[in-house]
């Protein structure tokens, strides 16, 4: 038998630049350093499923799920939250005054990581209700 099978180009786009990738039980959420745009793959219906607008900056940290909500950070001072359930495309944007320099950890409604100034950061995914 096939020990390894690749996934088809129709069905999940060829990475040109470095990929980062995160899953749960259903979907891969990836993120393209090149593109910096995040993706939704959906194991069951082996098909992309949402795709993010382009971002300013950046991306080197895998796309996090955090309740609802797609978390995913820049080199330079932005929290992006996507309520990609929702099909907006548009993150809700949170400026930390320093890029992320590791991994964002999810834990219940709040994420952990370290800042570009060496900081444990933790920050309430509800944070950015209203901002734009």
């Amino acid at each position: 038998g096939q020990t390894i099978k690749q996934i088809s180009e129709n069905e999940f786009p060829v990475a040109y630049s470095q990929l980062y990738i995160n899953s749960d039980s259903k979907e891969i959420f990836a993120v393209d350093s090149l593109s910096c745009c995040i993706i939704v793959y959906d194991f069951l219906n082996k098909k992309i499923q949402w795709t993010s607008d382009k971002l300013p900056n950046n991306i080197f940290t895998p796309p996090v799920k955090s309740g609802k909500y797609l978390i995913v950070a820049d080199i330079k001072q932005n929290l992006y939250r996507f309520d990609y359930q929702s099909n907006n495309t548009k993150p809700v944007t949170l400026k930390i005054n320093s890029g992320v320099l590791s991994n964002i950890i999810s834990y219940g409604n709040k994420i952990y990581f370290i800042a570009k100034d060496g900081l444990f950061y933790i920050v309430n995914v509800d944070w950015i209700m209203n901002l734009h």
